[in-house]
């Protein structure tokens, strides 16, 4: 019995006031990537940023993302973030 399944991927884009190549960079990961779901990471952006990642259906997450001079620095605030 052959099960056709198609394997989809998350993926996380960090954005910072980004309207200007969100839509290309979107695109491009639509088009080219199965997408499970669409995660940005924004740090409070002051323009359409997270305007534009709405219309692709994005799960935003703002979050201020430093870098921490611990172990992990900004991968562990990504995390903390999405908890």
């Amino acid at each position: 019995m052959k099960i056709d399944v198609e394997l989809k991927v998350d993926v996380m884009v960090c954005t910072y006031n980004s309207a200007r190549y969100l839509d290309a960079c979107l695109e491009s990961i639509i088009n080219n990537i199965p997408v499970n779901t669409l995660w940005i990471i924004d740090k409070y952006s002051t323009d359409r940023t997270v305007e534009i990642a709405k219309r692709y259906g994005a799960k935003i997450v703002q979050t201020h993302l430093r870098r921490i001079r611990r172990c992990g620095g900004w991968q562990r605030r990504l995390h903390q973030s999405l908890r």
